[in-house]
């Protein structure tokens, strides 16, 4: 009979993947048993909303608390590692009325320095940036500035492919109708799903974890001789909506304050695709799946609701998408149940938290697990990375009601509704595809040649300043190669200005970055789309449209490895020490090779000696500085273009507005608001 497994994991949610994880990075010999034929397919894992959250709201001295007080350490590194798609939003919790002040005090106080009171409606609409806010009834509010909002699928999916990396197997479609325990486990196993459906078989474990989720009772009865289980799952139902609201400014989750046993009430957030959703309710629910047709007509009256007073009424044109979560919280017991028993580890009633929790409940089902088996050589585990956003959603086939995109050489079920409404959205199938990454002069030039076999035309495109930029065409598509040509000396930061066009791009949706080599990028070409001009701007069809779009990337916030002291300040304005550095490039010959490009420019400089008076600019920069860093201007901090010319704001044939050129943004991040 072959070698028993150290341990078998059973269920395949974000919770059973986050053990499974912990054990095999470990060392230990594992497989996953989930009874679906995916991964993530229940409506707990399949159904959640995406937001990491703190631990403020659990009790002290709670496992749940423990927990999440340990994710909070280990996530944001695990998203960078395995790629996870994801922004350190913050989000922030809103009072309306005084009624709910008290609750809103206790949610302060559980957060500490973590958290920023704001204390009058006119100070939560500006933090949230949603104009009409205090005057639909918003009162005092709390921005907790460490919740994350993150791509859910990808979380349960990038945990379980880091584990099969590095020895770890995954049983699908299967189902454990039997156990018996002698020296060793033996599940007996059923196959529920795909062309075998109905074949049994058997394998033998060490140890069992129990991460049934939705199920974990049953399994639990399952593997005691189909004797009562020791607790009851008493789901909660959570019904979602998705609005039609694409071009709507959300800066971060927005969500009520805790009031009683049915939680916060609904966030309204952008999801890290770029939709809007509102949800969840929370309501008791007697089943462990909801039908496909299964509307409430009151829940989705509540979320209009809130997304009427937290968004206002005339954010959004209705709804375009639906979808349920099911938690798979256990009756009488508000702690999670994370606790061992022979060779028997049980890990349920995990509630709501499960998405953020995973890699620290796999933590302490891991020491479970440690407890029993004897102890094993020190591995060095093998890392794992999911393909970028851009590239699941070219990869994607299916709809919004399935769907699969391609990781590695397999497809693989999207489960996630949240998902696959981002992952629907339109991409351009004839865009040549070049790699992500290019660092040395040979892989320049495979890039090069790629694009000179794809396209029968290279033509240059004017306007460029601080490169060189060529249209690489064929009959169906074309790119734009942007080759930099100077531009380092005046304080341009080229891989920090590639790496913020790629995660910007996915932000604004278009244009998009589809490569890079060793000195430039390769760009969407933005087809049917003009510069705009003066008129333009006056034009009430197009400056909204205007408005629209530098709102959106005022809301961009870059990802983490972008930030920090060779990155971005999150925290400060940038724009002060950014125009003192270009004023003293200014002065150096660099200036003067970079202006004698452009014939315009050389015979401006040369005859108006206005743009050579430094003293008077840095005077200008000054006088600025103090006016505009006073308390009463309230000036919010966002993203700014920082060059926001007309060659830079491109009108296309529907109407549609769309920024270009962000080399000024990078080293200038998050100005008074006024600047763009």
């Amino acid at each position: 009979m072959a070698e028993p497994y150290d341990v078998a994991v059973i269920g395949g949610g974000v919770v059973g993947c986050g053990v499974l994880r912990a054990c095999a990075l470990a060392g230990r010999r594992c497989v996953l048993i989930e009874r679906e034929a995916a991964l993530a397919s229940s409506h707990a894992s399949g159904g959640n909303t995406g937001i990491a959250c703190t631990a403020a709201d659990c009790e002290p001295g709670t496992v749940e608390h423990a927990c999440l007080k340990r994710a909070a350490e280990l996530n944001r590194d695990a998203y960078d590692a395995h790629n996870v798609p994801h922004a350190a939003t913050g989000a922030v919790y809103v009072a309306y009325g005084a009624a709910e002040h008290a609750a809103l005090d206790k949610l302060q106080a559980a957060h500490g320095a973590a958290a920023d009171a704001l204390g009058s409606g006119a100070a939560v609409e500006a933090r949230c940036r949603l104009p009409g806010l205090a005057a639909r009834g918003a009162t005092r509010g709390v921005h907790v500035r460490h919740e994350v909002t993150v791509e859910p699928w990808c979380v349960p999916i990038a945990w379980a492919l880091h584990a099969r990396a590095n020895g770890a197997e995954l049983r699908l479609g299967q189902e454990v109708v039997g156990a018996a325990l002698d020296d060793v486990w033996t599940l007996e196993l059923r196959q529920r799903r795909g062309a075998r459906a109905g074949a049994a078989s058997a394998l033998r474990a060490r140890v069992l974890v129990n991460c049934g989720g939705l199920w974990a009772d049953d399994v639990d009865s399952t593997l005691r001789g189909r004797r009562p289980p020791k607790f009851e799952v008493a789901p909660r139902r959570g019904d979602f909506v998705v609005l039609g609201a694409s071009d709507l400014f959300i800066a971060c989750p927005v969500g009520g304050v805790p009031l009683g046993e049915r939680g916060r009430g609904a966030y309204a957030w952008r999801t890290v695709h770029g939709d809007v959703i509102v949800g969840p309710t929370a309501e008791p629910y007697a089943g462990r799946t909801v039908p496909a047709d299964d509307r409430s007509a009151t829940a989705e009256a509540a979320l209009l609701r809130t997304a009427r007073r937290a968004l206002g009424v005339v954010s959004f044109a209705g709804i375009c998408g639906r979808y349920v979560g099911l938690r798979p919280g256990t009756k009488d017991q508000s702690d999670y149940v994370i606790r061992r028993d022979g060779a028997f580890v049980t890990v349920a009633g995990i509630r709501s938290t499960g998405l953020t929790a995973s890699l620290a409940i796999g933590e302490r089902a891991l020491a479970l697990v440690e407890e029993v088996l004897p102890l094993c050589a020190s591995v060095d585990p093998r890392g794992f990375a999911l393909p970028s956003l851009s590239e699941l959603r070219a990869s994607y086939e299916g709809d919004e009601r399935a769907g699969s995109v391609r990781i590695g050489d397999e497809r693989v079920s999207v489960t996630h509704p949240q998902t696959r409404f981002g992952l629907c959205r339109a991409q351009s199938a004839d865009a040549p595809r070049v790699p992500r990454r290019v660092d040395g002069a040979e892989a320049a030039l495979a890039v090069v040649r790629e694009l000179l076999n794809h396209g029968k035309s290279v033509k240059r495109v004017v306007g460029g300043r601080t490169s060189d930029m060529f249209r690489v065409s064929d009959e169906d598509v074309s790119v734009l190669v942007r080759v930099y040509g100077g531009g380092e000396d005046l304080g341009i930061d080229r891989d920090l200005e590639g790496a913020t066009f790629e995660a910007a791009g996915l932000h604004l949706g278009r244009p998009r970055c589809l490569g890079h080599f060793a000195n430039g990028r390769v760009e969407e070409f933005l087809e049917g789309h003009r510069n705009t001009t003066y008129e333009d701007v006056s034009d009430p069809a197009v400056y909204p449209q205007v408005a629209k779009a530098v709102a959106t990337l005022h809301a961009f916030i870059p990802p983490p490895e972008l930030c920090g002291p060779s990155g971005h300040d999150l925290d400060a304005p940038g724009l002060w020490p950014t125009l003192r550095g270009w004023l003293a490039a200014a002065a150096t010959d660099a200036t003067v090779a970079a202006v004698a490009r452009d014939a315009e420019d050389a015979k401006l400089w040369s005859e108006c000696a206005c743009f050579r008076d430094f003293a008077a600019f840095g005077a200008v920069v000054d006088a600025a500085e103090a006016r505009l860093s006073q308390a009463d201007l309230d000036a919010s901090l966002v993203f700014a273009h920082n060059d926001l010319t007309l060659d830079n704001v491109m009108v296309g044939a529907d109407g549609t507005v769309r920024l270009i050129d962000l080399e000024r943004a990078p080293a200038s991040l998050r100005h008074p608001i006024s600047h763009s």
